[in-house]
């Protein structure tokens, strides 16, 4: 559905894989609509024999000039972590008073 996004967009996925189109997003970035992408992983990447994931290099999106492939390392830094530790104790804490959580509608 990028065609209902703003054209000139920059699309960041750091979230699971699956839910991007990678072919749908081929076609906005080639067409121009979708300006750039960063991808941490796509439902193609694989596991190395360190376990590392990776986007296989044949894949089509490595050979676009505007989408940036990381492997799969969004969330090991320093900043994500200290971040996701005081929102699991936020939560952890609004369970226990009985307030409503963070993020959740």
């Amino acid at each position: 559905k990028f065609d209902m996004m703003k054209p000139g967009v920059v699309y960041v996925n750091i979230g699971r894989g699956v839910t991007t189109n990678t072919d749908d997003l081929l076609d906005a970035v080639r067409s121009g609509h979708v300006a750039a992408a960063a991808l941490d992983v796509t439902a193609q990447s694989v596991l190395d024999s360190a376990d590392r994931v990776f986007v296989p290099d044949d894949h089509p999106l490595l050979r676009e000039p505007r989408v940036f492939c990381s492997p799969h390392m969004s969330a090991f830094s320093d900043k994500y972590i200290d971040y996701a530790m005081r929102v699991l104790l936020e939560q952890m804490r609004r369970v226990d008073a009985g307030e409503n959580l963070l993020f959740v509608q």
